[in-house]
């Protein structure tokens, strides 16, 4: 017995980068996708509130200066945060290869 040919159409999004992304999207296995990020972030905020004072202070100088900026104090307070989540994130990112 010889394997029967069976005609295809050609896919109009091969290469994927020719492909839509909502077209991509919608060629996706929808699953129920729980962003964790907020959560995660939230639990870290009590290992950094020291750069967040910092920060809420700098606000209230600038409020009553009425110009300025206090991006060096967020910056400090998100690296705080960003080096807190980064397990959570590698941790996360294991369990979902592993599947």
């Amino acid at each position: 017995m010889s394997p029967t040919k069976t005609s295809t159409a050609r896919d109009p999004c091969e290469p994927l980068y020719l492909c839509p992304v909502d077209a991509l999207a919608s060629a996706l296995p929808q699953a129920d996708v729980v962003d964790s990020k907020p959560e995660i972030e939230k639990a870290c905020h009590s290992s950094c509130v020291r750069y967040y004072a910092e920060y809420e202070k700098c606000k209230e100088r600038i409020a009553k200066k009425g110009e300025g900026s206090c991006e060096p104090w967020a910056f400090d307070y998100w690296k705080c945060i960003d080096k807190c989540v980064s397990p959570y994130y590698s941790r996360d990112m294991q369990v979902s290869s592993a599947s």
